[in-house]
C-alpha cells in the first residue's frame, strides 16, 4: 500500500498576512521547479534533482479557507486522495458551487506559470494585480502566480468581512498612485456578483475603468441566464453584441456621394509634428502650464479641411454594435489615418443620437451632442430636441454623443461640472482632475482636437470640465463638446500615440475620429 503523501496546508482567504505566507510559499515552489529566480536573480536548482537526493517527493501544497480544522483537511485528502498525477505541487479543493460537488484538481507549477504568462501575453504584457479574491480558489490562487512571474505585489483588497465597492475603489486608487502612470499595468479579476455590485457604484464604476484589463470568472458563469443582475452585467459592460458586422459597405455610398466633387489631395508632406496637403493642414502643439503638483500638459492638432467629410469616424473591429473595442492604433492603422484621437465610447451606453460618416445608426435623443456638417459647419445641439433623419437631411456628416457641451457662442457653459454625462446607466458626472479628450470648432472647417493627459503628478494632473472649457475657448473656439476621457484620453500621429495616457499604454475605446494619409 502506498504511502499518503506529505501535505502542506497553507491557509488562504484575503487577509493580508495569510495571504503574503501563501504567495511566500507558492514562490519557492516555483524556484524549486526552476520556474523562477531567486533572490540573488540566477535561476534555483530544478527540484526533480532535490528529490532524487533525498528521495522524498516535495509535499503538495495545499490551500485551505482561513478557520478550517486543519486534521479535518488532511483527513478527509487522505480517505479521497489515491493516486496523485506526477509532478503535482499543489491540489486545489473547488467548492462545488458549480457541478454540485466539490473536486480535487492536482496542478503543477510549471502549468500554473504557462496560463500566468499566456494570460499576460493576451493581455499586453505583465502588470500589477488587485486580489478581491479568496486566494484559496483558483481565481484568487492564479492572481498570485501572476504577480510573481510578473515581479510584482498584488494589491490586496481584504474581503474577510464582506466584499466592498469603495474598499475596491480605493485599492485601484492606491495602486496607480503607487505604480505611477506609466511604470505598471493594472489588473483586476472578479466574479460576476462583485462586478455587479461595482457597477452599480459611480465611485467604484469610475476607479475600474481606469484598470487595463477586467478578468471575469466564477459563480457559474455559463448559466448565468438565470442568476438575473449578474447576468445583465456581462450583458450590458461586458459581451460583444454586434448590430452591423462590416459597416464598410454601408458607409461606402453615403462616402462616394460627400466625396463625389472633392479634388484630390497632392503634395502631402508628413513632419515631426505636422503634415500638410492640397486640402489639409495639421499642426500639433505639446502645451504645459503650472508646475509642481499644479502641471497641466495637453496636445492641440490645429485642423484646417478643405473637404469636412475627410473628418471621419471609424469602429473598432470595423463593426457596429456594444461592448466591441480595439486600441485606438489598431482602428487608425486599419485606416490609415495621420491624425486620430479616441471618440465618444458610443459602445458603452445604448442611447444617443449617432450619425457616421453619413449613415444613421442610433436614433435615441438623450443629451447634448455635437454635429459635424458636410458644409464644414460644427454645432452643439440639443438631442431630445430633433431626430437623427432630420440632422442627416440638413447634412449632418458625424455627430458625438457624450458631453457635456463646453463652449457654445464663444463662451464656457456654467455648471458643467455637474452635468450627468451617462444617464442610462446612473453616471454623475465625471468630477474633478482628469485626463480629458475635447473637440472645438473655430469656423468653417477649422477645427481643434484637445488631448489632456492626467493622473501624473509632476508631468499632468488632469484638468476639470471647466479647465477644459476655457482651454478650448482660449484656442479661439466657437463651440467645443467633451467626449470620453480618463485613461481613453488618446491622440495618434503618424503610428503612434503621441500623449501619455494615464493608464501606462492606450486602453481599448470602441471608436475613432480620425484624418486619412492623403486627405
Amino acid at each position: 500500500m502506498l504511502a499518503p503523501p506529505a501535505l502542506r496546508l497553507l491557509t488562504g482567504g484575503t487577509a493580508p498576512d495569510d495571504v503574503a505566507a501563501l504567495r511566500t510559499a507558492l514562490a519557492e515552489r516555483l524556484a524549486l521547479r526552476g520556474l523562477l529566480t531567486t533572490r540573488d536573480g540566477l535561476p534555483a536548482p530544478a527540484a526533480e534533482d532535490r528529490e532524487d537526493r533525498t528521495g522524498l517527493p516535495l509535499p503538495l501544497l495545499v490551500p485551505i479557507a482561513p478557520g478550517e480544522d486543519e486534521g479535518q483537511v488532511r483527513s478527509d485528502l487522505a480517505r479521497r486522495i489515491t493516486r496523485v498525477p506526477a509532478r503535482t505541487d499543489l491540489i486545489l479543493r473547488t467548492s462545488g458551487s458549480t457541478t454540485g460537488t466539490g473536486r480535487l484538481i492536482a496542478m503543477s507549477a510549471a502549468a500554473l506559470m504557462a496560463s500566468a504568462r499566456a494570460t499576460h501575453a493576451r493581455l499586453g504584457g505583465p502588470g500589477t494585480w488587485l486580489l478581491p479574491l479568496p486566494a484559496h480558489h483558483v481565481a484568487g490562487l492564479q492572481i498570485l502566480i501572476r504577480s510573481l512571474e510578473a515581479g510584482t505585489e498584488p494589491v490586496v483588497v481584504d474581503t474577510s468581512s464582506g466584499f466592498s465597492p469603495t474598499a475596491l475603489a480605493e485599492a485601484l486608487s492606491s495602486a496607480r498612485r503607487s505604480t505611477g502612470a506609466a511604470a505598471s499595468r493594472l489588473y483586476v479579476s472578479l466574479v460576476p456578483t462583485q462586478l455587479v455590485r461595482v457597477l452599480q457604484d459611480p465611485q467604484a464604476r469610475r476607479a475600474l475603468a481606469g484598470t487595463d484589463a477586467v478578468l471575469l470568472g466564477g459563480a457559474a458563469v455559463l448559466g448565468l441566464a438565470a442568476t438575473g443582475t449578474s447576468a445583465w452585467a456581462l450583458n450590458r459592460f461586458v459581451i460583444e453584441h454586434v448590430e452591423v458586422g462590416d459597416v464598410t459597405a454601408l458607409e461606402a455610398k453615403a462616402q462616394n456621394a460627400a466625396n463625389s466633387s472633392a479634388t484630390p489631395a497632392t503634395n502631402v508632406t508628413v513632419g515631426d509634428n505636422s503634415y500638410s496637403s492640397s486640402n489639409t493642414s495639421i499642426k500639433i502643439e505639446q502645451v504645459s502650464t503650472g508646475s509642481g503638483s499644479d502641471t497641466v500638459t495637453y496636445y492641440v492638432a490645429d485642423v484646417k479641411l478643405t473637404n469636412a467629410t475627410d473628418l471621419r469616424s471609424a469602429f473598432a473591429n470595423n463593426s457596429y454594435g456594444t461592448n466591441i473595442v480595439a486600441k485606438p492604433t489598431t482602428m487608425a492603422s486599419e485606416h490609415d489615418a495621420v491624425l486620430a484621437i479616441n471618440g465618444d465610447y458610443y459602445g458603452f451606453r445604448s442611447d444617443g443620437i449617432l450619425i457616421r460618416n453619413g449613415v444613421i445608426y442610433r436614433d435615441s435623443g438623450t443629451r447634448d451632442g455635437m454635429a459635424f456638417y458636410s458644409d464644414g459647419r460644427v454645432e452643439v445641439y440639443d438631442e431630445t430636441t430633433t431626430k437623427a433623419q432630420t440632422l442627416l437631411d440638413a447634412g449632418v456628416w458625424n455627430t458625438l454623443s457624450f458631453g457635456p457641451a463646453l463652449v457654445n457662442n464663444s463662451k464656457v457653459l456654467s455648471g458643467i461640472d455637474q452635468v450627468e454625462v451617462d444617464t442610462n446607466v446612473g453616471n454623475h458626472s465625471i468630477q474633478g482632475k482628469q485626463p480629458r479628450t475635447a473637440v472645438g470648432w473655430v469656423e468653417t472647417n477649422h477645427l481643434k482636437l484637445v488631448v489632456v493627459d492626467g493622473r501624473n503628478e509632476g508631468y499632468s494632473r488632469g484638468v476639470t470640465m471647466t479647465e477644459l472649457a476655457q482651454i478650448m475657448a482660449d484656442l479661439g473656439c466657437a463651440c467645443a463638446y467633451n467626449i470620453d476621457g480618463g485613461g481613453s484620453s488618446a491622440m495618434y500621429f503618424n503610428g503612434s500615440i503621441i500623449n501619455q495616457p494615464s493608464n501606462g499604454g492606450e486602453r481599448d475605446t470602441s471608436d475613432i475620429l480620425y484624418i486619412a494619409n492623403g486627405a
